[in-house]
């Protein structure tokens, strides 16, 4: 008798449910759950217009993976209302200190860049003009 000894790869396929947001889940049932959530909606919303959306990664050596970065231009009274419902949301959970009306998407920033800085567990929501940033940027190496 011989042993013959093989070694054998299985191939395996996971299956994995994504929300409109990009909220992932294993099940299908806790996916069309979730899916009809108002956190759902307003995040896909944002994430739709997100010109870059760096999907959990970190932009600057002091952020975390945990953190969501978009970069957002809003063009029209509909894009700002998303981005407020947005900004809303986050700081009524967290941050009842914020009782501005127009919170950090004022009627001027419409037609401008805007990086938008999400923290872990949407636990607090920053914001910065794209165009500050480049400007900053560029005079530090003169």
């Amino acid at each position: 008798m011989k042993k013959i000894e093989s070694k054998v790869m299985v191939e395996q396929v996971q299956v994995i449910y994504e929300a409109a947001d990009g909220t992932r889940f294993f099940s299908e049932a806790e996916c069309k759950e979730y899916e009809k959530s108002a956190k759902c909606a307003i995040r896909a919303a944002v994430r739709e217009m997100a010109i870059v959306d760096t999907d959990g990664y970190a932009v600057f050596s002091g952020g975390c993976v945990d953190q969501q970065v978009y970069i957002v231009e809003p063009k029209t009274d509909e894009d700002l209302k998303k981005l407020r419902t947005y900004e809303a949301y986050i700081r009524q959970k967290y941050d009842s200190k914020f009782k501005t009306e127009e919170g950090s998407f004022p009627e001027s920033v419409k037609g401008k860049r805007i990086m938008v800085v999400i923290g872990y567990d949407e636990d607090w929501i920053d914001t910065r003009m794209v165009d500050s940033i480049v400007e900053l940027l560029t005079k530090k190496g003169e």
